[in-house]
C-alpha cells in the first residue's frame, strides 16, 4: 500500500495519521490491535508505550516516546496527546508501515528540527528585551498624551514637555528605570497644568 508522504529537506517521511490509516484498513491486520500505556507522568514529561498486537494476542511491535512541556506550543497544552501519537507513529514504524525512507514519522522529525533551532545569543536577547521595553512605553506614552491633550489645558508647552520625555527615553534606549521615572513627570503636569486629573487612578486604571 503506498502512503501519502510529506517531504522534509529532501527526504520523504510518512505522517502518524497515514500510518494509522494503514494499519486499520489493510487486511493483513484484521482483528490486529494498537494500544498505549503510560510508562511515566510528570507535570512537564510523559512517556508512552505504544504497543501492536495481534488477532492471537502476540506482541508484534512496539514504540516508545518522551514528551516534555516546553519542547513545543503544542505541547503547552496537550502534551499527553502529543506523547501518544509519537509512540503510535514509532511502533506503526517499527512494525514496518511507512519505513520506506525512514523509521521516523513526518510529526517526529518536524519536532525534532523546531529543538534544533539554535538558542538565542545574549545580544539577540538584549534587542529583544529593549524592543518590548520600548513597545511598552510608547504604548503607556500614547495613552497618556491622548488623554492630556483632550483635557481643554491643554497648551504649547505642555506638548513641548511631552516631546521631551520621548526624546529622552530614546536617549536612554527605553530602560525600564529611566523610562519609569520619565512617566512619573507626568504626574507633575496635573498638578501644574490640570488639577481635575488624579495620575493615581490613572495609573491602577492601567
Amino acid at each position: 500500500m503506498e502512503l501519502k508522504t510529506m517531504n522534509i529537506k529532501g527526504k520523504e517521511y510518512v505522517q502518524v495519521n497515514d500510518r494509522l490509516k494503514a494499519f486499520r484498513s489493510m487486511p493483513e491486520f484484521s482483528g490486529w490491535s494498537l494500544t498505549t500505556e503510560i510508562v511515566e507522568l510528570k507535570d512537564d514529561s510523559c512517556t508512552m508505550k505504544a504497543v501492536i498486537t495481534d488477532d492471537q494476542g502476540r506482541v508484534r511491535a512496539t514504540g516508545y516516546a518522551r514528551e516534555v512541556i516546553a519542547k513545543s506550543p503544542v505541547n503547552k497544552f496537550a502534551f499527553v496527546e502529543n506523547c501518544e501519537t509519537s509512540a503510535w507513529g514509532r511502533a506503526l514504524g517499527n512494525l514496518g508501515i511507512g519505513i520506506d525512507s525512514a523509521v521516523c514519522s513526518a510529526e517526529e522529525l518536524l519536532q525534532k528540527l523546531a529543538q534544533d533551532i539554535p538558542a538565542k545569543t545574549p545580544a539577540e536577547k538584549a534587542k529583544e528585551t529593549r524592543e518590548a521595553n520600548k513597545k511598552a512605553f510608547e504604548e503607556r506614552f500614547a495613552s497618556m498624551y491622548a488623554y492630556f491633550k483632550g483635557q481643554p489645558k491643554w497648551s504649547y508647552t505642555l506638548e513641548d514637555r511631552f516631546n521631551a520625555v520621548m526624546k529622552e527615553a530614546t536617549s536612554k534606549g527605553y530602560e525600564p528605570d529611566k523610562c519609569s521615572e520619565m512617566l512619573e513627570i507626568f504626574d507633575k503636569l496635573e498638578k501644574d497644568s490640570i488639577p481635575d486629573f488624579k495620575p493615581e487612578e490613572y495609573l491602577q486604571a492601567g
